[in-house]
């Protein structure tokens, strides 16, 4: 798909990922997951393979029970809004325990020792993975702050992510949430991550009076194969990047739109995001 540069009076909407494409939450989120459903259905859970890569956190949640062999009832469901609460919880506070000892100078951000996504999926309990502070990817901090002075982009997130573990993770890892003006989340009604994109454009057409977006000015940036689905399916840009679990190689089976092995050639990625030179 070939982007032309934006015109006077048109916008572009940047639809970001999360987890591989901004931050590596550092399993923050799994253990946060494992820990609220044995909280909820009173015993202990294992990811048994399962694999948070670009899903959805309700259909993770549905995964996990499955592949321990737990019973998704109707009663099981009925307590799903109770594994939100708890989830979110855990979250907070294990990030709050995190940052303060940072402040204190008694954990050193390492991003050398730090997990990478693909372990996070091999995790079998939340006992198994030290807890470390999530961390921005290359490029990341920098281009974010770029866009946000340029004003024909509009920056919102699509993630499988609940809205409130979302920006947990993303204050974290010490980014500014107030950057993304929109987004559609795991937390969002769904039927899959596919209706994420037009749920966020939706809502940035209802926020910002007099814009205009076409499909070609809607731009998915993720990192899995799922990112690259949801953006082709709804026949928006997508721009993969190589910096969770996939590969350049990997993601290209999948056809983006274009890809890139980070995100750390900022002149590069600017232009193709907002259209016009740094």
């Amino acid at each position: 798909k070939t982007m032309a540069a934006v015109a006077a009076g048109r916008r572009r909407l940047l639809l970001w990922d999360i987890d591989g494409t901004l931050i590596n939450a550092c399993g923050l989120g799994v253990r946060s997951f494992l820990a609220a459903l044995q909280d909820v259905y009173g015993r202990a859970f294992s990811l048994n393979g399962v694999c948070f890569a670009g899903c959805t956190d309700p259909a993770i949640l549905k995964n996990i029970l499955a592949a321990n062999e737990f019973e998704y009832t109707e009663m099981a469901a009925g307590k799903v809004p109770e594994v939100w609460k708890i989830f979110e919880k855990r979250m907070q506070k294990e990030a709050d325990v995190i940052r303060a000892e940072i402040e204190a100078d008694s954990l050193t951000p390492d991003t050398t020792q730090t997990p990478t996504l693909n372990q996070q999926c091999t995790a079998t309990s939340p006992a198994t993975q030290t807890p470390k502070r999530p961390y921005v990817l290359p490029g990341v901090i920098e281009l974010l702050d770029h866009l946000s002075k340029q004003k024909n982009v509009v920056q919102g997130l699509v993630t499988g992510n609940l809205q409130a573990t979302a920006m947990i993770k993303l204050k974290s890892a010490g980014i500014d949430t107030t950057l993304f003006s929109v987004g559609a989340y795991g937390s969002d009604p769904h039927q899959n991550r596919n209706c994420l994109p037009p749920l966020a454009r939706n809502r940035a057409l209802e926020q910002y009076s007099g814009l205009e977006l076409q499909e070609s000015d809607v731009i998915v940036i993720g990192d899995t194969p799922k990112d690259i689905e949801c953006a082709k399916a709804n026949n928006f840009v997508s721009v993969a990047v190589a910096t969770g679990r996939f590969d350049v190689d990997q993601l290209r089976e999948h056809n983006p739109d274009y890809v890139f092995k980070d995100l750390s050639d900022i002149a590069a990625v600017y232009e193709l995001l907002a259209g016009v030179p740094l």
